[in-house]
């Protein structure tokens, strides 16, 4: 995560503390009157968006590989004669995937709107 975040500044033009300073901002919808802050921020966001998009891609194989784990030991317990630890193995799973959609969802939510935000404002 440190590597990450050090890339990701690099990119934006600012320190580690920096991004976990604009990244709150952009979780509360807050954008600077700084203008060289603003011109950091829309770095971040538009580092961070990409990133997310491109990520995107991946993410039905993602999902196809973790609805097979979770088939294959419902179908395990099924087979075995013992199914709960598995059903509960598989909606845990599911619960998880679903999760992880949704908080994709809203982190590309708030990037936009920021990012939207952030050209009317200048």
């Amino acid at each position: 995560m440190a590597a990450q975040r050090r890339r990701v500044g690099r990119a934006a033009g600012v320190g580690p503390r920096g991004i976990a300073e604009l990244n709150r901002q952009i979780r509360h919808g807050e954008v600077p009157s700084d203008p060289e802050k603003r011109a950091t921020m829309q770095k971040l966001v538009a580092e961070q968006l990409g990133k997310m998009e491109r990520g995107g891609r991946w993410l039905p194989y993602w999902l196809a590989g973790m609805g097979l784990i979770a088939a294959g030991v419902l179908a395990l317990g099924i087979v075995t004669g013992s199914p709960v630890v598995p059903l509960v193995f598989a909606v845990g799973v599911a619960v998880f995937c679903v999760w992880v959609l949704w908080m994709r969802r809203r982190a590309l939510e708030r990037h936009r709107h920021m990012r939207s935000a952030l050209q009317n404002h200048g």
